[in-house]
């Protein structure tokens, strides 16, 4: 757990530089964070972090969150035994602690709470069963943001939409069942209605932003077969 020092007894000055060195731990040596002890320390002091008053520190808060769900989430997922339920306990923090950022009423800027919608869509990118838990939390926060006057925090928060629902799945029958139990979930964290909401919003707008993702990875496709360009997730994290 030495990793990084507890990051929220930090001043902003050092706890950012904490946060840093938590990100490139997960970047070079991801393993290292799979200890349990390690991972919930760093996730207590990233979400301490990512409630301070320092832009600038949220913002890293933010980043190195989104590091460590795309480093644990495989980890938390179908595995057994008391470290993976406590990697799994870990996963469900640093998803809640990036949509407290994200919120529309969480008093952060256009900046943080677009970075918190990016790791969010990253993390049901990279492995959905892992957000599932939540996604009625999810897509409360979304949705809630789909509407924002912050168009860069409005467009991510579509996208992110675009894989929690699993409107990329290659699988129509796959995608229309998950589409059903986040619809359910959502139905179930805030009301029917919201859950209509939710459904008319993905037929009309999520599943073009969808078609068109897919269109743009089968270019980025051909670009690296011939030798151009590299593909990815978004850079911000």
């Amino acid at each position: 757990a030495k990793i990084v020092p507890a990051i929220e007894d930090l001043n902003w000055c050092k706890a950012h530089g904490a946060l840093l060195t938590l990100q490139a731990v997960t970047l070079s040596t991801p393993a290292a964070v799979l200890d349990p002890r390690v991972c919930e320390a760093a996730t207590t002091g990233v979400a301490a972090a990512a409630q301070r008053d320092k832009p600038q520190v949220v913002e890293t808060a933010v980043r190195s969150a989104g590091r460590l769900l795309l480093v644990v989430d495989a980890a938390a997922v179908g595995g057994g035994g008391d470290a993976a339920a406590r990697l799994a306990s870990v996963y469900a923090a640093l998803v809640d602690a990036a949509v407290q950022v994200a919120r529309p009423d969480s008093g952060h800027g256009p900046d943080a709470r677009r970075l918190a919608v990016i790791a969010l869509k990253n993390a049901a990118k990279s492995k959905f069963e892992a957000v599932e838990p939540q996604s009625g939390q999810l897509v409360s926060v979304l949705m809630a943001c789909v509407r924002d006057r912050a168009i860069p925090v409005k467009l991510a928060a579509e996208r992110a939409l675009v894989h929690v629902l699993g409107l990329r799945l290659r699988d129509p029958a796959a995608a229309a069942a998950r589409l059903k139990a986040v619809t359910a979930a959502a139905a179930a964290a805030a009301d029917a209605a919201a859950a209509r909401t939710l459904g008319d919003y993905a037929r009309r707008v999520l599943t073009k932003i969808a078609e068109a993702e897919s269109e743009a990875e089968e270019e980025e496709d051909g670009d690296q077969d011939a030798g151009a360009g590299s593909g990815g997730e978004d850079v911000d994290m």
